[in-house]
């Protein structure tokens, strides 16, 4: 039966909400109101063509959210209704939203930059953009994580990230000043609400300042499972009394602390002692393989000389 052009645009674009957002189908969403869209358009409707059309991006990026071309289309899209609010769920003002899809397009396009301290420089500039949105609710965090998320605590995740970036770089040159941000991207990530990511910041910024002294070496080191190990090994307790008066340990129970130089260079003695003596094994086999070769051969010849 044939029907009104609207009247399809119309059903089309309430399949849009009831079929693909309000059940975050973000895929049957963009179909939707991109049917609506040309239908809208193609019976002379413009205003709901764009407004269907930004809906269609919207949900197109909502699918693809990894994508910084598709948050920019949206953000284009949703500007050019000319909109004051736009229904996404439930009444937005459309300026929020072109900037959430901004932001998210600038937060994709600063993670893909390779040096972390350029990177943790647009981050930062980043977060500053979402502390404009304050204590109000996002929208993008909500739709695709399900998640109750502020302007606010947006921007301290992405500090702590830009930190922890930083402190990266520092790790293998200066564990202290590492941890340093690393602490700093603990507070960042409590105040953002996230109390077990801080916990396990807070954990890894101990152990880069911790310091302690090489067993083997008697060299003093700086930052745990960085610049020293500790290595399993029978503690007496002579030894045990001794490290007991110093003021930095070097054992620790039964393990005694080793720094990254004693360690690779104890690891690869006794990787090159366990080669030898596979390899010798190895040989070793190969002559009783041939010697059994040898006897399986006599073995054959002489019960053929019987028969």
């Amino acid at each position: 039966m044939w029907k009104d052009p609207l009247v399809r645009a119309s059903e089309e674009f309430q399949k849009g909400y009831l079929k693909g957002l309000n059940l975050s189908d973000w895929n049957s969403a963009a179909s939707s109101f991109n049917s609506a869209s040309e239908l809208y358009s193609g019976a002379g409707d413009r205003a709901n063509g764009d407004l269907a059309r930004a809906l269609s991006l919207f949900a197109k990026a909502l699918g693809n959210p990894q994508i910084a071309e598709c948050w920019e289309s949206a953000a284009a899209a949703i500007n050019y209704t000319g909109l004051g609010q736009i229904n996404v769920t439930s009444n937005i003002p459309t300026r929020d939203i072109v900037e959430e899809c901004t932001l998210k397009s600038l937060e994709i396009k600063n993670r893909s930059i390779v040096d972390n301290v350029a990177k943790a420089g647009q981050l930062e500039d980043t977060a500053k953009k979402y502390l404009l949105f304050g204590g109000k609710s996002l929208l993008i965090p909500l739709l695709l994580e399900k998640q109750q998320l502020t302007g606010l605590a947006r921007a301290h995740r992405l500090i702590a990230e830009a930190s922890i970036l930083r402190g990266d770089a520092e790790i293998s040159s200066d564990p202290k000043h590492a941890a340093e941000f690393y602490r700093m991207a603990a507070i960042h990530m409590k105040t953002s609400g996230d109390m077990q990511y801080s916990q396990q910041l807070s954990g890894k910024a101990e152990d880069f300042a911790t310091t302690a002294l090489c067993y083997f070496c008697g060299r003093e080191v700086i930052g745990k499972e960085i610049n020293f190990v500790y290595m399993k090994a029978q503690i007496s307790k002579f030894i045990e009394n001794q490290n007991a008066t110093k003021i930095l340990p070097s054992t620790l129970g039964n393990m005694v602390i080793a720094c990254k130089g004693c360690h690779s260079a104890i690891t690869i003695a006794a990787d090159d002692i366990a080669k030898a003596y596979f390899d010798r094994v190895q040989a070793e086999i190969q002559r009783l393989q041939s010697e059994i070769n040898q006897l399986n051969s006599r073995i054959n010849n002489v019960q053929l000389r019987a028969r």
